[in-house]
């Protein structure tokens, strides 16, 4: 799928055409009979290809771009689309250069040719600002259209209204369709959510009444879907811990309430490809130990909400204060750490110690009713 998103700003933009309109870029010059390769001619080809060097938080990484459209990539990444062009190139090149005796050339040098430092000079012409979501607004994107979502509901507007770069996981592989606030009501996952926040009136199951309703508990579950949703952080920033409402410090871990399944419904949301992207992340949670150096590998330049599934007992929250407030620092081997801004979910079967006014500060503890468990299950009822 190519979106073509803000035209105006389209002269930005690289086209990323790797066939050069069937032209070859001539990246090199023929010195006795050999090709010698030009430094700066083979940035601007890889340019052309739509790399850049994308900046943030004082580090550096490369990102392709198409159509305003942006993907973080790797080294090879760009190696292998410079491979891609030397393999549609005829055989014959200008200067009476054989295509094997400059792929020869370049496979020899290839370290030198795709240094840190040769990529480096990928800088683009102008910054790379991306569409933020703002303190009223929030943005989700489709195939259709890009919408944006206030206080005073939700409007599909075209990308041509776009001002800014998105990156490439943010678009989901659907269309945006409006639907009328009753039928919205009757779906499954609106259900389920009326369901876990014990606002069920009989139990389908159990035939039990429930006393506990209140309208007010499904309003405070969609408000914090829509806090993690929401990826505005110039505000105190909490992690959401959910729970099972009837766990207590000395029972046995029951789970089953549909925490997990709530919040992969998010990242239904959020992630273009639910399995591969990283716009949502969801991490073991019993195998999570804040004290690893690359406990957070997995993150993307992009993820803005990072679910810690199922922590483990004696979980210390406190560890997590600095992630939740100032940013979440992933760092990989043979990469620079970066500084990831996303807000943070926690689900488990257990009791996580939330004491003190530091932890209460960085902490909203939302409960599920009791309504699914081991007998009853979300895919038995749907």
């Amino acid at each position: 799928m190519r979106t073509s998103i803000n035209q105006q700003t389209s002269n930005a933009t690289p086209k990323n055409d790797d066939n050069l309109d069937g032209k070859f870029f001539l990246f090199y010059k023929v010195f006795k009979g050999e090709p010698k390769i030009q430094h700066l001619k083979l940035v601007q080809l890889l340019k052309h290809f739509g790399f850049r060097r994308f900046d943030r938080d004082g580090e550096s990484f490369i990102v392709r771009i198409t159509d305003n459209v942006v993907r973080e990539c790797t080294r090879q990444e760009v190696i292998d689309a410079f491979d891609s062009y030397l393999d549609l190139a005829p055989e014959e090149l200008p200067g009476n250069i054989e295509k094997e005796v400059l792929c020869n050339k370049m496979y020899a040098g290839i370290a030198g040719f795709f240094s840190n430092d040769i990529l480096g000079r990928l800088r683009p012409d102008m910054p790379i600002v991306f569409n933020e979501h703002t303190k009223d607004v929030a943005y989700f994107y489709y195939q259709n259209g890009f919408v944006e979502v206030s206080r005073d509901g939700a409007k599909l507007r075209p990308y041509s209204e776009l001002k800014h770069y998105i990156w490439e996981n943010q678009i989901l592989k659907r269309d945006y369709v409006e639907v009328p606030l009753a039928r919205c009501q009757q779906s499954t996952f609106y259900r389920f959510l009326v369901n876990v926040a014990d606002c069920w009136e009989q139990h389908p199951f159990y035939g039990r009444m429930n006393p506990r309703k209140d309208p007010a508990r499904l309003v405070a579950f969609k408000t914090v879907i829509g806090y993690l949703l929401h990826a505005f952080f110039e505000r105190e920033l909490k992690a959401v811990v959910y729970t099972d409402s009837r766990i207590s410090e000395d029972n046995d871990a029951n789970g089953r309430s549909g925490k997990t399944l709530l919040l992969k419904a998010l990242g239904h949301m959020l992630n273009r490809e639910f399995k591969t992207s990283r716009t949502y992340v969801e991490l073991n949670g019993k195998d999570f130990d804040t004290g690893k150096t690359f406990k957070y590998q997995e993150l993307g330049l992009d993820t803005r909400l990072v679910h810690l599934n199922d922590v483990k007992r004696g979980f210390k929250f406190e560890d997590l204060f600095n992630d939740i407030t100032e940013g979440i620092k992933r760092e990989r081997k043979n990469e620079a750490p970066s500084i990831i801004r996303a807000k943070v979910a926690l689900s488990t079967n257990l009791t996580v110690k939330i004491s003190g006014s530091s932890a209460r500060g960085r902490a909203v503890e939302v409960e599920l009713a009791e309504y699914y468990d081991d007998n009853w299950t979300p895919k038995q009822e749907f």
